[in-house]
C-alpha cells in the first residue's frame, strides 16, 4: 500500500485516506456534538428549546441521505463533494458573522445562525456522510482492498476524536471566530478535489486501475478520467444493444491496446 507501482497503490490509498479526512475536518462533529452547546450557551436560548432544536437538526440526517440515495449515481462523486464544500464554507462563515460578539441580542442575527446550521448538517449529508466511504472504497484496488479501507476508515475516526477534542479550547480562546477555520478549510477542499480526485460514476473497477495505470502525476487522474469519459460516448452510442458492462469491457480493451 505504501508504494506507488503501475497502479500507482499508495497514490490510491492517501486519495481514499483524504476523502476520509474531509469527512471531519469540514467541521460536521464541531455542530453533532456540541449542539446543544452552541444553541444554549452561544445562541442565549433556554435548555429545552436548545434540546429541541438539537434533536430537530438531527433529523435532518435521514432527510440528507434519502437525497444522496438518488443523487450520488446521478450527478457523481465529485460534483457532490465539490458543490457540497462551497456550500458548508458559506455555512460556517455565515455563523462566523451571525453568532459574533456585535450581533448579540439581535433576533435576526439568532435564526439565520439556526438556519446556518440545519443548512449545514442537511449538506453534509448529501454531499460527504456516505460519499466518502464510498470513494474509499473505490480507489482500493483488489489486492491492497481491505488494507485501505481499514486505514481509510481509522482516518475518519482519528480526525473525529481530534476535533472533539479541540473544539471546547477552540471556542472558549476564540469564540465564533472558530468558525472561520472551518469556512476556510472547505473553501480549500474544493480546489483539491478539483484537481486531484477523479470521477469514479460508472466505473467498473478495471477502469478505475486503468485510469491511475495512465497517470504520471497526483494531477493526471482527473483529466484521465474525463478523457476515457469522452471516448466511451461515440461506443455506447455504437453498442446500444449490449449492456454497459460490455461496452465498458470494449473500451478498457481498446485503451489497453493503445
Amino acid at each position: 500500500m505504501f508504494k506507488n507501482g503501475e497502479q500507482r497503490l499508495f497514490h490510491r490509498a492517501y486519495l481514499a485516506a483524504t476523502g476520509q479526512m474531509f469527512q471531519q475536518m469540514c467541521g460536521v462533529n464541531l455542530i453533532t456534538y456540541y449542539a446543544t452547546t452552541i444553541f444554549q450557551q452561544y445562541l442565549g436560548m433556554n435548555a429545552v428549546d436548545s434540546r429541541i432544536l438539537a434533536a430537530a437538526m438531527t433529523m435532518m440526517q435521514p432527510l440528507g441521505g434519502y437525497i444522496a440515495y438518488f443523487t450520488i449515481d446521478r450527478l457523481g462523486r465529485r460534483p457532490l463533494m465539490l458543490w457540497s464544500a462551497g456550500a458548508m464554507a458559506i455555512c460556517m462563515a455565515g455563523l462566523a458573522g451571525t453568532t459574533s460578539p456585535s450581533a448579540a441580542n439581535n433576533t435576526g442575527a439568532l435564526a439565520m445562525a439556526v438556519v446556518f446550521l440545519f443548512c449545514f448538517q442537511f449538506i453534509f449529508t448529501v454531499g460527504y456522510c456516505g460519499l466518502t466511504f464510498l470513494y474509499a472504497a473505490e480507489m482500493a484496488p483488489l489486492q491492497v482492498r481491505a488494507t485501505v479501507n481499514a486505514v481509510s476508515t481509522a482516518t475518519v475516526w482519528a480526525f473525529s476524536f481530534m476535533i472533539a477534542q479541540v473544539t471546547p479550547v477552540g471556542f472558549s480562546t476564540i469564540g465564533s471566530r472558530y468558525y472561520i477555520i472551518f469556512a476556510v478549510v472547505n473553501a480549500a477542499i474544493v480546489p483539491i478535489v478539483y484537481f486531484l480526485f477523479p470521477e469514479t460514476k460508472g466505473r467498473s473497477l478495471e477502469e478505475i486501475d486503468e485510469i491511475f495505470a495512465q497517470s504520471k502525476s497526483i494531477f493526471d487522474p482527473p483529466s484521465v478520467a474525463r478523457a476515457m469519459q469522452r471516448r466511451a460516448i461515440p461506443v455506447s452510442k455504437s453498442n446500444s444493444n449490449r449492456d454497459d458492462n460490455t461496452a465498458r469491457a470494449i473500451i478498457l480493451s481498446e485503451e489497453l491496446k493503445a
